[in-house]
């Protein structure tokens, strides 16, 4: 018997007779730290009875897959497989929380017990805005061949990886779809907003039978046993519960689509706890809960959609709760742009200034502000980044938004506090808006958010990696699982045996 079980977002058990496997498991409310958000749909979890596990596997090191208080719930001696190519900041948080980490690369094959786990590379446009360079798409089959799981992530498979795949099982059993579609057009003013049609449910549905039409068009490639569309796996609360609006596309809406258009096939929007059960390759079983998770009523749903959708962000609070530094933080932050400057050089935001000479830009300069708000009463620093110099330089500038072609504001705190670690570069999402006039769509905060990035900043990812590890209680206790009981009580650290 094989079997998968769904915990929300993208994460999941993988089960054979002998052998179980995490796949990026989320196993707490929280979604990704600092956000005010939670799993979705909610679960309650027990962990007192998560089974035995003899391996964990992260497809990368992006917060929604690498969780830290799920991973601080397991046995330390429970061996974690992580991306040779993410940053070696995150493998070294992993072995610091206890963990042995085995490193994982494109084309290779993990034995676990009675598993095979193939890894691939995502396949990438060249796009600055790709941000899962290090992403492995994930193939997992039991020897004895009752069954195959297939997720390609956060990434899309081509047609080698596709190939790949064939060649390890004659047919998928579970595949899985990541409904990652969200819609940002909220911070972004100007022509960025002309690039395509807010994406909708039938869209997405669209997309995926035009994609799988060609993955099996040959006629000797059987499809799938069973489809899932998972996600998006979060839902906003508090004061980010507007940025819901972002949500745009429904995965039981896609399945319905899905469905009536290819009506001989299987799908399915997996609830978290929910098990799929296969046995020579042939879907046996289908179980609404685990023995440690079940989907919480819907009743107890949160209500995605905003009772009045934004436009345009232009109201917005600063992410770290600070609206001014002091003047020695304000230079150590205009020495950090000295380093965005020399970064930018040749990239895509270089690229578009330098295709703005000549164009007619109704006034407005051929040139990208970096606005700093710096109090309350609306005061603000502006940078005018300067490519020849590869640096930012101060101007008085009264209307920005009127004057530059292209240009990204937010809190000076929330730039120092992303620059310094204290806070992830996702929470300038909803806390910093942005504006493009340029004829080719570019939108100016994707431009340079590989700046941010642990890989090329490891010092500020292991000062928020360390100051989010010593949130926990190392000595008894993990953060409150999602609903593990009813009066939400926190649970100790369950100590897993591996299974024998």
């Amino acid at each position: 018997m094989f079997s998968v079980t769904y915990l929300g977002q993208q994460g999941w058990l993988i089960a054979s007779g002998a052998t179980r496997i995490l796949i990026d498991p989320l196993l707490t409310d929280e979604y990704s730290p600092g956000f005010q958000a939670v799993i979705h749909p909610p679960r309650a979890v027990t962990l007192a009875k998560l089974p035995p596990i003899d391996a964990v596997v992260l497809s990368h090191e992006h917060a929604d897959h690498f969780n830290v208080p799920s991973l601080l719930a397991l046995d330390r001696r429970v061996p974690v497989y992580f991306p040779e190519r993410s940053a070696l900041v995150v493998r070294q948080v992993i072995e610091r929380m206890g963990f042995r980490v085995v490193g994982t690369r494109p084309g290779q094959r993990v034995v676990i017990g009675d598993l095979d786990v193939h890894c691939f590379a995502s396949e990438h446009a060249d796009s600055e805005l790709e941000g899962e360079w290090a992403c492995l798409q994930l193939l997992v089959a039991d020897r004895a061949g009752d069954g195959s799981f297939f997720t390609h992530v956060d990434g899309t498979p081509g047609e080698r990886t596709l190939a790949a795949v064939r060649r390890h099982v004659d047919r998928i059993g579970v595949l899985v779809h990541a409904n990652n579609m969200m819609d940002w057009s909220v911070i972004e003013a100007g022509r960025i907003v002309e690039r395509g049609p807010r994406p909708t449910s039938l869209s997405y549905a669209a997309e995926l039978l035009a994609a799988e039409a060609r993955w099996w068009s040959d006629p000797a490639t059987a499809p799938p046993e069973l489809t899932l569309v998972c996600g998006p796996g979060l839902a906003f609360v508090g004061d980010d519960a507007w940025m819901n609006q972002i949500l745009t596309v429904d995965s039981e809406q896609v399945v319905a689509a899905l469905a009536a258009a290819a009506p001989a096939r299987r799908f399915r929007a997996p609830l978290p706890g929910e098990t799929f059960e296969l046995e020579r390759g042939r879907l046996r079983a289908t179980r609404a809960k685990s023995a440690f998770m079940a989907a919480l009523p819907r009743a107890r749903w949160p209500k995605l959609a905003p009772a009045r959708p934004l436009e345009l962000l232009e109201h917005y609070a600063p992410a770290s709760g600070r609206t001014a530094l002091a003047d020695a933080a304000w230079e150590a932050l205009f020495a950090e742009l000295d380093q965005l400057g020399e970064y930018l050089y040749g990239r895509s935001l270089f690229r578009a200034l330098h295709a703005l000479d000549g164009v007619e830009l109704a006034a407005r300069r051929a040139a990208f502000a970096l606005v700093l708000r710096a109090d309350a009463d609306g005061g603000a620093y502006v940078c005018e980044y300067q490519p020849a110099a590869s640096r930012f330089e101060l101007v008085d500038c009264a209307d920005p938004f009127a004057s530059y072609a292209l240009g990204l504001e937010c809190w000076g705190s929330d730039l120092a506090a992303v620059l310094a670690g204290q806070l992830m570069p996702q929470r300038l999402l909803g806390h910093a808006r942005t504006w493009s006039y340029a004829p080719a769509p570019l939108s100016p905060l994707f431009a340079i958010w590989r700046f941010f990035d642990f890989v090329h900043r490891p010092a500020a990812g292991a000062a928020f990696y360390e100051a989010l590890l010593s949130t926990y209680d190392r000595s008894c206790s993990s953060p409150r699982a999602s609903g593990s009981d009813s009066s939400g009580s926190r649970p100790r650290r369950r100590r897993a045996g591996r299974r024998r």
